[in-house]
């Protein structure tokens, strides 16, 4: 059975070249890695397989026009507050933590105003949320892409349609 602790320096140099640029083609891996291209698409499915490489498009919050705020909270009910973050398409992600502050959403506007309206509306006056703190990411090291809901259908019921449907993406 393979495993994440079984992979080679091929497959690290695979995984590199992948994340450097993730529409490189087999026969250039092959190239530049010294292998034939069957070799290669092998170890692709491979890595695919151990979920050490996957392909998702979205907003690089690396270099995107939006604004990301990162979302700390401390509530009693983590699973109800992460089906809110589902149902808003401004709020892209939440990270269940351990310790006091028990979940982490990071959110997306192309205005403060958005952000504010986001976290207000769905977080700031729930008696299940203790402690909320709301910091914008003015800058990462990396590239992070994460998937962009820009279909506002899931909004039918939310008060800030009116305010989302605006934006002409």
């Amino acid at each position: 059975m393979e495993s994440v602790k079984n992979i080679d320096n091929i497959d690290k140099k695979i995984i590199k070249l992948i994340q450097k640029d993730p529409n490189i083609t087999h026969t250039e891996l092959a190239q530049r890695v010294g292998r034939s291209q069957p070799t290669i698409g092998i170890r692709v499915k491979k890595l695919e397989k151990l979920g050490l490489i996957n392909y998702q498009a979205g907003i690089n919050i690396k270099n995107s026009e939006f604004y990301f705020s990162k979302i700390d909270v401390e509530t009693k009910h983590p699973d109800e507050i992460c089906e809110l973050v589902e149902k808003c398409p401004f709020m892209l992600t939440a990270f269940r933590l351990s310790g006091k502050t028990n979940l982490n959403i990071i959110a997306v506007n192309p205005e403060l105003l958005g952000i504010e309206r986001v976290v207000n509306y769905y977080l700031r006056d729930r008696d299940d949320i203790l402690n909320l703190s709301v910091n914008l990411i003015t800058k990462t090291t990396n590239s992070i892409v994460l998937p962009l809901d820009l279909d506002f259908k899931m909004c039918k019921d939310c008060k800030l349609k009116k305010y989302c449907s605006k934006y002409n993406f």
